[in-house]
């Protein structure tokens, strides 16, 4: 029986240390630190991989880095092309960015959940949580 409490606690334990977020405030100005870290990291990531890509572009056979940029901003063209009508220049690099930061969101779900938080809390961060869309 005693066990079996501990093994509650434990799991309670794991679950509420993976949901609270490293944050500074209250309420409603709550700023979850964790979030806008690895947010930032992520756009950062995002502007040196297309950055790279429009550097290194031939426009002989395409290496695996630019084909992979070509085929993000032409698909998210044609969802462009196909949805909005009008003309505008701002929707298409909107569209892009929004794709490319939910896809990064997504990605960093392939990492093991507790590397990132122990290598924070071998820092003294006692909460992280890696992907940003858990804040929704």
């Amino acid at each position: 029986m005693a066990s079996e409490e501990h093994a509650a606690e434990g799991a309670t334990q794991y679950i509420v240390h993976h949901l609270t977020p490293l944050s500074v405030g209250e309420g409603f100005w709550m700023l979850h630190l964790d979030t806008l870290f690895i947010s930032a990291v992520l756009g950062a990531l995002f502007i040196w991989v297309f950055k790279n890509a429009a550097e290194k572009a031939t426009t002989g056979v395409p290496g695996t880095g630019q084909a992979f940029v070509e085929m993000m901003i032409e698909f998210v063209d044609q969802q462009v092309k196909d949805t909005f009508h009008g003309r505008s220049e701002l929707i298409a690099p909107l569209g892009l960015t929004i794709f490319v930061w939910v896809f990064m969101w997504n990605f960093m779900d392939l990492f093991p959940v507790d590397i990132l938080p122990a290598i924070a809390g071998m820092m003294g961060m006692e909460y992280m949580r890696v992907v940003p869309s858990t804040d929704l």
